[in-house]
């Protein structure tokens, strides 16, 4: 292949014209079948020249690197030939005195996958080579060397077969001895150097990267028994050294304290707490490690946050550092502190309660109390049978009252509020929560600190989250409460502040529902606003409808002034060609079925959103069930402008018997039995009752649920419309088939309105029999048959039914069905008698034909 060719398709591929891009690509594509191009790719990376490119180049690698899992294996179709292959390999190698640094790295990245299908069979000289310029006088040579030394060896530990792994073990055993000396060597050599400036940064690179190839080898290739397992817990022995090592830097004594970067105490930190969670290791540090750290780890704010807290209080008191705690050495801090009380919280608890004495005193510093007051935080759950935190309670509240007005008392005022957040669902009583209420809003009201008021928020949520929370204690505060939490809202600017804030809101309106009375409408005039306000952010928009819906539940009746807000919401929601469906549809949907619940009678605003339900009905996904709800909504609405819908939902329910999830088939069902409820829907659903009853009888499928779920649809045909059944019964051989199929599934029916249907069914079969059919016209011939059967189940119904109390209006229209064909007496007798055999029943019934 024209090597010109390739390197001008690479350049266009890094062009920034679109069209450009999009022709390189397919151009690329279609070469990569092609004999040579995957050896001209390898030219242009291995030796370039004035006319290619750095960018070209690195094109070569990226390509050449994701085709190598495609077709470099000998067996995958359009595989590359085996004389290309040797060739690309041969090229590679001359890789090693690549002085870019970023080629080389996306080259010894090829390198290894390469050598993960290859090494050592059909490349066996890769490994030996780049072991000899590990060790060559000339220091490019030898770090690129051990680069692609390191990519190949990450290459082989990740084989799983068992061969791979004994050659992978047989070249840790070789390659270990020879690693490990160089990079003593090195750090020995950098030790002695004296001063940090001496220190040589080009050789301590190449001793790091040594040491993540001896840890590779050491995770991977060194095996710890004879079941040729591989991983180093049997170096567990020695952690108690590194322990103690990380410790005394973490937590030095006072007298050899010195800075330390936070980079290297972050990385410390981590370390020591996945030792501790480790389950194979069971190291426990020193119990001074473990005291130093309950309190050492929880310093007062450092410049950085306080520095935050009075640019942006609003990110400070509300942002979530998720998994990004790991990069951050006092989050980091805390989680090394939570790991020492999982392992041993009631060793730790004695001192900790100490040390919350001694902060409680008049005389302890603001640096004291806060930490003192963030480690009693953070053990929360550990020191519950320990701590009663009610009995300082009371002091805590009268020291948060106690700096009101003091700049660095805002400091201890968030820390007790934290401290009351994290023991709202410990062990707080009941008696003291009042006074906790009211300083919370009081505080959210009043305060001048955004950060202070937000954390009262905050607080505010948690208690109203917990199981203890009492309506009666929080009632006189409700009004107050409301008033300041949306004042709150509307102060806050950032959209993710307002959403944790209309969080809080939402869940006091929820705990607080059969007390709000007037206030619903208060609270809707806010909505408005806070929508406009919410144009760009969808999440506080998902925020504002689930408070929607807590507000309408919470009503229990239609606001007119909700629903007129509410439906352009549902249409926006639900509308699949625009963006907002993407954030808003699970929640959308809720309130719509919360809204339809309410509503006295239907709108035509409320009738026009049902355009949208089709649609959303044939998509399979999470809200299929709530979509189901709305359709049974709206079909219990006796309103004649639904018959205008009935094309549409005749539509919609045969598409449901294909798509729904089996667990909905219960739903799918009784939306089926209101529908044909309805004559007009009945009519049109014929058709399909008609496709129902043939595959009834002519497919036998194993699935029990569905053919039942079919069985309940074609079984109120018959009973409710006889005229439409009639037409879906082909011959007296399909209806004795159906009478036997209703009869082999009655017992694995688990609705009771579809047993009963069943039974009326048969019943309706038994009159046949006798020639005084009350709704259908069958033949004896076709009932004969299943006679038996039928008794048997009916006998079946009456014992559960009847006996039971359950359902007597619809067993004594049972009753009277029977009576066409059979005594009534003795139907009587029967229930007066009480008998429990059906063997009884049957033989009543059949002396009295």
């Amino acid at each position: 292949m024209d090597r010109d060719q390739v390197v001008a398709c690479l350049l266009q591929a890094g062009s920034p014209n679109k069209e450009l891009q999009l022709h390189a690509q397919s151009q690329l594509r279609e070469w990569e079948v092609k004999a040579g191009f995957h050896a001209a790719l390898a030219d242009i990376l291995c030796q370039p020249n004035a006319n290619v490119q750095t960018e070209q180049r690195y094109t070569a690698a990226i390509v050449l690197k994701n085709n190598v899992e495609r077709f470099w294996r000998p067996m995958a179709p359009d595989a590359i030939p085996a004389d290309e292959r040797a060739y690309v390999r041969g090229e590679l190698l001359n890789l090693l005195r690549e002085p870019h640094e970023g080629i080389a790295v996306m080259s010894a990245q090829l390198v290894g996958r390469i050598a993960r299908i290859d090494a050592p069979q059909q490349w066996p000289e890769l490994i030996p080579l780049l072991i000899e310029l590990v060790q060559s006088s000339d220091p490019l040579v030898q770090q690129r060397s051990l680069l692609f030394l390191y990519r190949v060896e990450k290459a082989l530990a990740s084989r799983r077969l068992p061969p791979q792994r004994k050659a992978f073990a047989q070249l840790a055993e070789q390659l270990l001895p020879f690693l490990f000396s160089t990079y003593t060597r090195i750090v020995e050599e950098q030790l002695r150097a004296g001063s940090p400036g001496a220190l040589n940064l080009q050789a301590l690179t190449f001793a790091r990267l040594l040491l993540k190839t001896i840890r590779q080898f050491v995770a991977w290739g060194v095996q710890v028994n004879a079941a040729h397992t591989y991983h180093p817990t049997q170096f567990a022995r020695h952690l108690s050294v590194i322990v103690d090592f990380y410790g005394a830097r973490i937590f030095p004594p006072a007298d050899a304290r010195h800075p330390l970067s936070s980079k290297f105490l972050t990385t410390a930190m981590l370390l020591l707490r996945d030792i501790i969670k480790a389950p194979d290791y069971q190291i426990e540090p020193r119990k001074e490690v473990q005291s130093e750290a309950a309190l050492a780890l929880q310093s007062a704010l450092d410049y950085n946050e306080r520095e935050q807290w009075e640019t942006d209080p609003e990110l400070f008191a509300t942002e979530d550092i998720g998994d990004g705690w790991r990069y951050v050495m006092k989050p980091c801090a805390e989680h090394l502190y939570q790991a020492l009380l999982d392992m041993n919280g009631d060793g730790l608890a004695p001192y900790l309660l100490s040390l919350m004495q001694e902060a409680l005193a008049p005389t302890s510093s603001l640096t004291m109390k806060d930490a003192v007051y963030n480690a009693v935080a953070l053990s929360a759950y550990a020191l519950r049978r320990h701590l009663n935190i009610n009995d300082v309670l009371g002091q805590l509240l009268q020291e948060f009252s106690a700096q009101t007005g003091s700049q660095d008392g805002t400091v201890l005022q968030r820390r007790i509020l934290l401290l009351c957040r994290a023991y709202a669902t410990i062990n707080i009583a009941k008696e003291p929560r009042p006074a906790i209420y009211e300083l919370l809003i009081s505080t959210i009201g009043s305060h001048s600190d955004v950060a202070i008021r937000l954390t009262a928020c905050a607080t505010l949520k948690e208690f109203a989250q917990d199981v203890g929370f009492a309506e009666e204690d929080f009632l006189p505060l409700l009004k107050n409460a409301l008033s300041w939490l949306f004042a709150l809202l509307d102060a806050v600017e950032d959209a993710s502040v307002k959403i944790h804030v209309l969080a809080c809101i939402t869940e006091v309106v929820y705990r607080m529902q059969d007390h709000l009375n007037d206030l619903s409408t208060a609270l809707v005039e806010y909505l408005p606003v806070l929508w406009q306000q919410s144009q760009d952010h969808a999440l506080l928009q998902t925020q504002i409808v689930r408070f929607m819906v807590t507000l309408i539940k919470a009503a229990n009746v239609a606001n007119d002034q909700l629903v007129q807000m509410s439906v352009p919401l549902i249409q926006y929601g639900t509308d699949l060609q625009q963006g907002g469906h993407v954030y808003l549809l699970d929640d959308v949907v809720i309130l719509w079925h919360e809204l339809l619940k309410v509503l006295p009678s239907l709108t035509d605003e409320v009738l026009g959103l049902y355009e949208a339900l089709p649609t959303l009905l044939q998509q399979a996904n999470d809200n299929v069930r709530t979509c189901i709800l709305i359709l049974e909504s709206y079909l219990l609405f006796e309103d004649a402008r639904l018959e205008q819908l009935y094309s549409h939902i005749c539509a919609s329910l045969p598409q449901l018997f294909a798509t729904v999830p089996r667990s909905q088939l219960d739903l799918v069902t009784r939306v089926f039995q209101n529908a044909l409820g309805l004559p007009g829907l009945a009519q049109g659903l014929a058709p399909f009752g008609g496709q129902l009853f043939t595959r009834i009888i002519t497919e036998q499928s194993p699935d029990r649920p569905f053919t039942n779920a079919m069985i309940s649809v074609t079984a109120r045909f018959a009973v409710q419309y006889p005229d439409y059944f009639r037409q879906m019964v082909p011959s007296n051989d399909a209806c004795t088939q159906f009478w036997a199929t209703l009869c082999d599934h009655y017992d694995s029916m688990v609705v009771n309105s579809t047993k009963k249907l069943v039974v009326l069914t048969l019943a309706n079969a038994l009159n046949a029999y006798t020639g005084r059919s009350l709704n259908v016209n069958y033949t004896q011939e076709s009932t004969v048959p299943q006679l038996t059967a039928i008794f048997g189940v009916l006998s079946s119904a009456i014992l559960t039914f009847h006996f039971r109390g359950e359902m007597v209006l619809d067993s004594d229209l049972m009753f009277v069905e029977l009576s066409e064909y059979a005594d009534l007496r003795a139907c009587q007798t029967f229930r007066q008698a009480k008998v429990r055999r059906p063997c009884d029943f049957t033989a009543m019934l059949s002396s009295s034909l």
